[in-house]
């Protein structure tokens, strides 16, 4: 074809054609920057298509995720709505000034589960560190930075470590001064040293309303992320929809 161009050019050169040949060199300028700009617009398009296929691998994971992470609190919110009703006996139980039972040391036990909880953080890292840039969707970007950085890590890292501070410090001490602890293969055991002296312990009803108050704020800030993640989730499935078509 080069060869075909140069040919045309060099008889109207030799045939002194100059005003033919001024008209088709500036015919075969055009041609070139349209080609040029067919091969930009061409290799725009597979780079549009490369970035919308990125970007629908992020949101995809993020979106399975948010989904494992949404198990997790709900998880979460059962096992706590389970011990608020023990700490809320026991606490009913104390205050009447029962006699102790087996049910009653087993609560005293399980009052003190911890508030550790490790979230699937995984697909935001890998987001964050590769591929933020491919979100193009503004209000999703925000939300799925919203959620991780501050819900997420905030229930993970500082409520989790308030609470953790509290069993260490408060409870732990109290329930190793007043607490016979034994431990078997199959349970763990637990004894006041002296019941009827632990009735009249303010401190005691302070901890179990403390307890208690952590899990109910517990399973409302489980609950109010829970709400945000599937408000997101659907705003994923709509916009992975929409770069789909």
């Amino acid at each position: 074809m080069i060869k075909f161009f140069r040919k045309i050019r060099q008889r109207l050169l030799t045939e002194n054609k100059f005003s033919k040949y001024l008209i088709y060199a500036i015919g075969e300028i055009v041609l070139v920057v349209i080609g040029i700009v067919i091969a930009l617009q061409i290799n725009n398009w597979n780079n549009q298509q490369r970035d919308n296929q990125s970007e629908l691998k992020y949101l995809n994971q993020i979106k399975n995720s948010l989904r494992d992470n949404d198990l997790i609190l709900k998880e979460r919110i059962e096992s706590d709505k389970r011990i608020l009703k023990f700490g809320e006996r026991l606490s009913n139980h104390i205050k009447s000034k029962k006699d102790l039972n087996d049910s009653i040391k087993q609560i005293f036990i399980i009052l003190q589960y911890d508030q550790m909880v490790s979230f699937n953080m995984a697909a935001y890292d890998n987001l964050k560190n590769e591929g933020l840039s491919f979100i193009t969707n503004d209000d999703i970007k925000f939300e799925i930075i919203n959620i991780h950085d501050q819900e997420l890590k905030y229930i993970q890292n500082v409520f989790a470590n308030q609470f953790e501070n509290y069993l260490s410090q408060v409870v732990n001490p109290f329930f190793s001064k007043n607490f016979e602890w034994s431990s078997t293969e199959k349970k763990i055991a637990v004894e006041p040293n002296d019941y009827q002296n632990l009735l009249k312990n303010k401190e005691l009803n302070n901890i179990i309303t403390a307890l208690n108050t952590y899990r109910n704020f517990a399973i409302s800030k489980y609950s109010e992320t829970q709400k945000k993640i599937k408000e997101l989730e659907i705003k994923l499935e709509k916009e992975i929809n929409k770069l789909n078509e």
